[in-house]
């Protein structure tokens, strides 16, 4: 059986072409390199065609060269500098389009890699200026948001179970019909937060503000809220049954009803409106020091055995 002439082929040649044409390639992508070979070969060039000028009239031309740098000096100064901060805030708006993209995609993507995706590009949406998001029916479950900006943004219908907010701000936020269960919330700003018909049961808030917030059929129920600024808020309707209130501040707050706290697990140096405070007391007075019933007696109807 006849045996098949295979050219053979250099494999040494192969990878130095490779590696030549690669070399080429990172030599292009860099502007600085591609305009100091041009600026190089340009004067080159013109060296060679002007050297007979150079030879016999040199004070003559020397002057003309001069005029000519002066005007390229102001070339430089004006033009490159105005083109730089074009071509760097176009720049930037195409990385904002690009991370926004990245966002919308991400929505309703029930996965925790998706919620390490919204919670990295917000931040590098941040970092170029960005504080305004909408992010409606998104998975951030067990991400955490750490010195992030959310201004004036919308999360209505997003999982936040057991999401991590420390140092961040949420001020002028809407969350409305979200699973927030477990949050965790420390040092942040929640200032004037829009939140309705939202689970925060079984959640920690400590050292931060929600003053001046609307909160509307909100289920604070078996939570930890120590050092938090509900002054001047709206409460319709929630629940703070089970929850433990440490040095919280509720005063001026509209809607507030002494029923609320009646059941809470823990009133612990909160600040109240005093016809508040007064309603609360007697009513966690009636709840908790309310004597025990005592035990019905049971008549047994014994017949005798015949």
């Amino acid at each position: 059986m006849s045996k098949l002439n295979i050219p053979h082929f250099p494999a040494w040649k192969y990878k130095h072409e490779k590696g030549l044409w690669r070399n080429i390639q990172n030599f292009i992508e860099h502007p600085v390199y591609v305009s100091l070979s041009i600026l190089m070969l340009c004067t080159f060039f013109v060296t060679l065609v002007s050297y007979s000028e150079y030879r016999d009239n040199f004070n003559e031309l020397w002057i003309q060269v001069v005029g000519e740098l002066h005007g390229v000096v102001f070339d430089v100064l004006i033009l490159g500098i105005l083109f730089g901060w074009f071509d760097r805030l176009r720049d930037k708006r195409q990385r904002i389009r690009r991370y926004l993209e990245e966002l919308d995609d991400t929505k309703q993507w029930k996965s925790q890699e998706a919620g390490f995706k919204t919670v990295g590009n917000i931040r590098r949406l941040n970092g170029l200026g960005v504080y305004e998001f909408e992010l409606n029916e998104h998975f951030i479950s067990k991400a955490k948001l750490s010195g992030l900006r959310l201004e004036s943004s919308y999360l209505s219908k997003t999982n936040l179970r057991s999401t991590k907010i420390i140092n961040t701000t949420l001020s002028y936020c809407t969350i409305c019909d979200s699973q927030a269960k477990h949050l965790f919330v420390q040092d942040s700003k929640l200032l004037e937060l829009y939140s309705a018909n939202t689970n925060y049961c079984e959640s920690r808030f400590t050292n931060s503000s929600l003053k001046a917030s609307y909160l509307a059929f909100c289920n604070f129920n078996d939570s930890y809220i120590i050092k938090v600024d509900f002054s001047g808020s709206v409460l319709i309707g929630c629940s703070f049954v089970g929850a433990r209130l440490e040095k919280v501040d509720f005063r001026n707050c509209i809607g507030l009803s002494p029923e609320m706290l009646q059941k809470a697990s823990s009133l612990i140096e909160v600040k109240l409106d005093p016809e508040i405070e007064k309603e609360v007391i007697r009513l966690r007075e009636e709840t908790y020091n309310k004597p025990k019933p005592m035990p019905q007696t049971i008549e047994l109807n014994l017949v005798p055995e015949e």
